[in-house]
């Protein structure tokens, strides 16, 4: 029998635990970026009917539809996994959700309107960019290949969709 703190001090059982820990943040992170998607769907309906511009409008009927795909990846994702789907309230989207909702709350529809829309878009898309790289990068780690193509693709559409905010936000700020 070894002593129980030899255990502990081989090399494999250090990455065991690494691994471990590493596995329940991405599943933290997942519900995370399931609670965001859910999330944005009403609130996009919101902007919607506060936006004036026809290219915003475009934009955010985009986002609603790329929201609803990313739903159904992150479902995918889940049940890679064998896990249930569950949510946990990404604080930081939660606080920008609420600011952009008093926002609209407190404006007149026009010009300014959609420029706020626009700039509350962009800081919860970079949220949301930042947010599928690190379940990316967790996935190589972990080797989750099965996963990192639909993350893959989540990426790039918010990169792009980002992008498109960026051409907006340059004509209408």
């Amino acid at each position: 029998m070894y002593p129980q703190n030899a255990v502990s001090n081989f090399p494999n059982t250090k990455k065991i635990n690494h691994t471990v820990e590493l596995n329940a943040l991405f599943i933290e992170h997942l519900k995370k970026m399931l609670w965001t998607e859910q999330t944005i769907l009403p609130v996009i309906n919101v902007m919607l009917e506060n936006s004036t511009s026809k290219k915003l409008v475009d934009f955010l009927t985009l986002k609603q539809l790329e929201a609803t795909i990313h739903l159904a990846s992150l479902e995918s994702i889940f049940s890679a996994l064998n896990l249930p789907m569950a949510t946990k309230e990404f604080d930081a989207v939660e606080k920008l959700t609420q600011q952009l909702l008093d926002f609209m709350n407190n404006t007149d529809a026009g010009d300014v309107m959609d420029a706020g829309i626009i700039s509350y878009c962009k800081k919860i898309q970079h949220y949301q960019v930042m947010s599928y790289g690190i379940l990316r990068a967790y996935s190589i780690t972990v080797r989750k290949e099965k996963i990192i193509r639909l993350l893959e693709n989540i990426i790039f559409e918010n990169k792009q969709s980002y992008q498109k905010l960026e051409r907006l936000a340059e004509y209408y700020i």
